[in-house]
């Protein structure tokens, strides 16, 4: 159960970070720097708790894929809906194969454990 607060918490730390580091007040700010570096160990932070109270070694890996998957759609979405990013068609594309294979492995975890 802590590991799933750690991993909501380092959710909303990311979030935050992701939208600091596209707004241009943010980055010239005069702690800009000090700021990401809390931002940074704040999610560390979030996954030591991740790893120091994860028994089994299937739920480590889910929690690793569930970890790339919500850094890679939040670093996605926000510039996307918030600040008007345009991707080419081949890039969605991609985005599309990253959530596909996150699926593939989550349900293959989901299977072997029954």
């Amino acid at each position: 159960m802590i590991g799933i607060f750690a991993f909501i918490f380092s959710t909303i730390i990311c979030a935050i970070y992701t939208f600091a580091v596209y707004n241009t007040t943010f980055k010239g700010w005069s702690l800009f720097y000090p700021m990401g570096i809390l931002m940074g160990m704040g999610m560390t932070v979030c996954w030591l708790v991740i790893v120091r109270y994860c028994n089994a070694k299937e739920t480590l890996f889910l929690y690793s894929i569930s970890w790339d998957v919500m850094v890679t759609v939040i670093s996605l979405v926000i510039p996307i809906c918030w600040y008007e990013l345009k991707f080419h068609p081949v890039s969605w594309a991609g985005i599309g194969l990253i959530v596909a294979g996150a699926g593939i492995l989550k349900a293959n975890l989901w299977i072997t454990q029954k």
